[in-house]
């Protein structure tokens, strides 16, 4: 941009791009300590991360939210490195979230559709295998960094088993509601 509209341009991109990157981090923040304080009161994490601060915020997942961003930035060291981290996992998501319509549509064929997903089979089909191409792509282009992440997230299938049979046992903090503040 600096060649094409000079200094004031590159500038002006620069800006955009620290805007942008703030407001995603912003919703970032803002939904995973929301969905991690649901899971709480869910009975699907730790009880304490239930909690609501005085102000009604779910307080104790964003300072935990706060604590394991720090550890990811202290460790990966650079955005590059953390952006890429961030993206990598997303796209799994992605693919998750998506195969769920298939998985849903099979398990609970007359639960009520309130909302309508336009050219399926197809459209949510090309979305999956998209977002597995770029998990498959950013492996490959990075196997160093992304093969650990993958990892902790495959890691996270025991422990997800283990807190179901601690929760149906009634054991520890595995469950209940956790209610308010």
């Amino acid at each position: 941009m600096d060649k094409v509209l000079g200094a004031g341009g590159a500038i002006a991109v620069a800006a955009l791009i620290v805007v942008s990157t703030l407001g995603s981090t912003h919703a970032s923040v803002m939904t995973g300590a929301r969905v991690t304080y649901q899971q709480a009161v869910d009975g699907l994490m730790f009880a304490r991360l239930g909690r609501l601060g005085r102000r009604g915020t779910p307080a104790t997942s964003l300072w935990v939210q706060c604590a394991l961003s720090c550890v990811a930035v202290w460790f990966l060291e650079t955005f590059s490195a953390l952006a890429t981290t961030f993206i990598f996992t997303m796209w799994i998501f992605y693919a998750l979230a998506g195969s769920a319509i298939f998985v849903l549509r099979v398990r609970r064929p007359d639960a009520p559709r309130p909302a309508r997903c336009p050219g399926y089979p197809v459209v949510p089909g090309l979305f999956v295998l998209a977002s597995l191409a770029m998990t498959v792509m950013t492996i490959a282009q990075d196997p160093e960094g992304t093969l650990p992440w993958l990892g902790v997230l495959v890691a996270g299938v025991p422990v997800y088993y283990l807190w179901e049979w601690a929760r149906r046992r009634g054991g520890g903090d595995a469950g209940g509601h956790a209610g308010g503040g």
